[in-house]
């Protein structure tokens, strides 16, 4: 029962994922240095003129409606990939009786609650700049606008740094597997954890190679559900 959940589990978070690769925005030049993808750079953006320069687009309208269609959606999508990573620690803690692995459940709620309110971040941000622009432009709005930018900067680095860990308490167990596809996964959970404090410390070009490591994890991961079938009568 365990892995049919995982499976499911594992199976809608990239759907869900494929939805939100078409549902937000795409890059227009309108991104800081270093970054690629509109989302990506939102989620780390420093300051409110990045934020301006953002929406600097030919139909800022639609931009904000992608963005925000995206973040809504997004909720959905952190229940999943938290979910995934959540039922994963259960099927290595039943395997290896390891009750450090109970500091990856943690993790895994910690990411989801954090994920949440970045996204209530992300939706200030941006509905405040659509609906009240003169606060945006006020030198005074610390406290009404530039503060949803530091909360979102918090948030942020606790949900990926919660799923980094989460991906280095995993890594002790894939790299002590026979499979190379296995060993691969623990040597990318490894790296993620090594990006996430190397981007946290220079901001740019290493977000996006950091979050890319992520993809890819969670893409072995997937895998990993759906090949790992002698273990599915032991512990389902």
């Amino acid at each position: 029962m365990l892995y049919k959940i995982t499976r499911i589990l594992s199976v809608a978070l990239l759907f869900t994922a494929l939805i939100l690769l078409f549902v937000n925005p795409k890059a227009e030049d309108n991104l800081p240095n270093g970054f690629i993808t509109p989302i990506i750079a939102f989620e780390f953006i420093q300051n409110k003129q990045e934020i301006i320069n953002f929406f600097s687009v030919k139909n800022v309208e639609t931009y904000q409606s992608s963005m925000l269609l995206g973040n809504a959606i997004d909720y959905l999508f952190m229940c999943l990939y938290s979910g995934l990573l959540f039922c994963i620690a259960i099927i290595i803690k039943r395997e290896k009786k390891w009750k450090w692995m109970n500091l990856a459940f943690i993790f895994c709620i910690t990411m989801c609650l954090a994920d949440a309110l970045e996204n209530y971040q992300i939706y200030q941000l941006i509905t405040k700049l659509k609906y009240t622009p003169e606060l945006v432009q006020s030198i005074n709005s610390y406290n009404y606008y530039d503060i949803h930018i530091t909360l979102l900067k918090f948030f942020t680095w606790i949900k990926w740094s919660a799923i980094a860990t989460t991906f280095l308490l995993f890594s002790f167990y894939f790299l002590q597997q026979q499979k190379w596809l296995n060993k691969l996964t623990g040597f990318a959970s490894v790296s993620s954890f090594i990006f996430c404090w190397l981007a946290f410390f220079k901001h740019g070009a290493l977000n996006e190679v950091f979050s890319t490591n992520i993809v890819l994890v969670f893409l072995l991961l997937c895998v990993f559900v759906f090949t790992h079938s002698e273990k599915i009568k032991a512990i389902s």
